[in-house]
C-alpha cells in the first residue's frame, strides 16, 4: 500500500489511528475528521493484513454510497485494486485483502440481510454510529470471526446524548470490569481539525451557542429533540423517604422473554404529587425468578391502588404450564397471575402518555415544590435511587427526520430504551388529578372484588397482598 495517498491526520486523527482496543470511536464536533480517519484506519488494516475480509458500513446504501465509499476510492488508487464491483458493493485489493459495503438499515432486502448475517469479518468500519442501534453493534461483533484478524471495530459518530455509544464508550456503566479496556475513545472538536476552511470555521462559531455545544463541541449532555425538554434532574431528583401509608401506590410492570423486564413503583401524594419511588430492571431471567424479585421489593407495600401491565402482556405468543404440567400458549399476563400479580392492560397511547407525562413535570406558578420550598415546581419527581429511570429520561429522544436537523417526527426514538419511560406514560394514563381540590379520580376498576379480595398469596417466602 506504499502508492496509496498519504494522510495528513491531526493530532486526535492519530491518537485514534493507534488505539489498540478491541472497539474504538472517534467521537465529536461536525466536521472533526471522522470518516478520513475511519477510512484511513481501514486501508491500515487493508495493507496489514493481507487476505483479510473487511466491512465499511453506514446506516442507509445513499449515505455508504456517497461518503465511506466515495471517501475509500479517494485515497486507495486503481493502482492497488484487483477488482472493484459497485454492483455488489465490494472490492479486492491485489493482496487478497476483500473490502464490502454494506448498509444497516431495514431496508435491506432478505439477500442482503442474510449475506450480512452470514458473514465473517476480520475488521470493521461504522461511521454516524449514532444512527445505529446496539444491536447492530452485537450484530457485528458477534461476525468478527475471521482468521486473519485483529478481529476489531471502529466507530464515528457525533454525540447524540446518553444513547449505547455513551454507555459502552464514554462511561462504560453497563460493561463488566473485564470488557472495559476492551473500548477506546477519542474526542475532537470541529476546531481540532486544522483541514477545515477558515470561512467554515468562522461561520460555524455564529451558530447559536446550543448548536455549537453538541455539533461543534461534541457534547454528551446538550441535544435537541429530548421528548422531555421540561426534564431537570436539579429539580425532579430527590432524595429517598418513606412514602406515607395512606398516599396511593401504583406498580407496573413490562415484561420480557429475553430482553429487559422493567417494574415501576410511583405514589401519589394528596395534593396531586407523582414520586417513583422503586424500579426494578433485569435481564435474562424466568418469570418466577422476575416475579419473585418484584414481591420482594414489594414487602411492605400495602396494597396498591392500581397494578398494570404493558398491554403486550396479554398476547398468546409464549410456551406455558397450564392445568395438568401439560404446555400450552400462554400469555405473560398468564404466568404473572401463576404469582399473585392481577394488573389491568396499560393505556398505550403514545402521544396522549408523552403530554401527560411533559404536563407533570412541567414547572408551575403557584404549586409550591414541598422538596426544595420554591414557590412553584412541577408535580412528578424521581428519587435518586431510581437510576435507570433518570437514565432513561436523560436519553430519551425524538425520532429526527434528517441529520444536523431539529425536526422529528414526533415519536420517540426506536433506538432508544424506554421501558422505564413507557411504564411511566402508563401510569401517568391510569389516573387523573383534581388538583383544586386534591382528590384523586382514578378510572373504575371492573372486577374490584377479583382484584383487590383480601387473600394473601405466598411466593417462596414472600407473603403479598395480590402481588403487593
Amino acid at each position: 500500500m506504499a502508492q496509496s495517498k498519504p494522510i495528513n491526520l491531526t493530532a486526535k486523527q492519530s491518537m485514534f489511528f493507534v488505539l489498540d482496543n478491541k472497539f474504538g470511536l472517534f467521537s465529536g464536533g461536525y466536521g472533526n475528521g471522522k470518516t478520513t480517519v475511519l477510512v484511513a484506519w481501514a486501508r491500515e488494516m487493508a495493507r496489514k493484513y493481507p487476505g483479510s475480509t473487511g466491512v465499511l458500513c453506514r446506516l442507509t446504501y445513499p449515505d455508504l454510497r456517497d461518503t465511506l465509499r466515495a471517501e475509500w476510492y479517494k485515497i486507495v488508487p486503481k493502482s492497488l485494486l484487483r477488482r472493484r464491483n459497485d454492483t455488489e458493493n465490494v472490492c479486492t485489493l491485489n493482496n487478497g485483502t476483500n473490502v464490502l459495503f454494506r448498509r444497516l438499515d431495514a431496508k435491506m432486502d432478505e439477500r442482503e440481510r442474510s449475506n450480512l448475517l452470514s458473514s465473517s469479518f476480520d475488521w470493521a468500519v461504522v461511521d454516524q454510529a449514532e444512527e445505529v442501534g446496539e444491536e447492530e453493534h452485537k450484530m457485528l461483533r458477534g461476525r468478527l470471526r475471521g482468521s486473519v484478524g485483529p478481529r476489531h471495530i471502529r466507530y464515528g459518530c457525533n454525540p447524540e446524548g446518553h444513547n449505547w455509544l455513551w454507555h459502552y464508550f464514554k462511561s462504560k456503566d453497563t460493561l463488566a470490569e473485564t470488557e472495559k479496556d476492551d473500548y477506546g475513545l477519542v474526542e475532537a472538536t470541529s476546531l481540532e481539525n486544522e483541514h477545515l476552511p477558515h470561512d467554515y470555521v468562522a461561520d460555524i462559531q455564529r451558530y447559536p451557542e446550543r448548536w455549537k455545544k453538541r455539533y461543534v463541541y461534541g457534547s454528551w449532555d446538550d441535544f435537541s429533540g429530548m421528548v422531555y425538554p421540561e426534564w431537570n434532574p436539579a429539580v425532579h431528583v430527590i432524595d429517598q423517604f418513606e412514602i406515607p401509608s395512606h398516599w396511593k401506590k401504583l406498580r407496573g410492570i413490562d415484561p420480557a422473554t429475553s430482553g429487559i423486564t422493567a417494574c415501576l413503583w410511583t405514589a401519589f401524594s394528596p395534593r396531586g404529587d407523582c414520586i417513583v419511588y422503586r424500579e426494578y430492571y433485569e435481564s435474562d431471567k424466568r418469570v418466577e425468578d422476575h416475579a419473585a424479585a418484584i414481591l420482594r421489593l414489594s414487602v411492605g407495600d400495602g396494597k396498591y391502588y392500581i397494578e398494570y401491565m404493558d398491554p403486550s402482556a396479554w398476547k398468546r405468543n409464549r410456551e406455558g404450564v397450564g392445568d395438568g404440567g401439560k404446555s400450552q400458549i400462554t400469555t405473560f399476563h398468564d404466568e404473572y397471575a401463576r404469582y399473585g400479580f392481577y394488573p389491568i392492560p396499560a393505556d398505550n397511547s403514545i402521544n396522549a402518555g408523552i403530554n401527560r407525562v411533559g404536563q407533570m413535570l412541567t414547572i408551575k406558578d403557584q404549586r409550591p415544590n414541598p422538596f426544595n420550598k420554591e414557590p412553584k415546581g412541577p408535580s412528578l419527581f424521581v428519587m435518586r435511587n431510581c437510576t435507570h429511570w433518570i437514565e432513561e429520561i436523560g436519553s430519551y429522544v425524538l425520532k429526527r427526520l434528517k441529520r444536523f436537523s431539529d425536526s422529528t417526527d414526533g415519536k420517540p426514538d426506536p433506538h432508544c430504551d424506554d421501558h422505564l419511560m413507557d411504564l411511566t406514560r402508563y401510569q401517568s394514563l391510569a389516573y387523573v388529578n383534581d388538583s383544586a381540590d386534591g382528590m384523586f379520580l382514578f378510572p373504575e376498576k371492573k372486577n374490584e372484588d377479583e382484584h383487590w379480595s383480601s387473600g394473601k398469596t405466598v411466593f417462596n417466602g414472600v407473603r403479598s397482598w395480590m402481588g403487593a
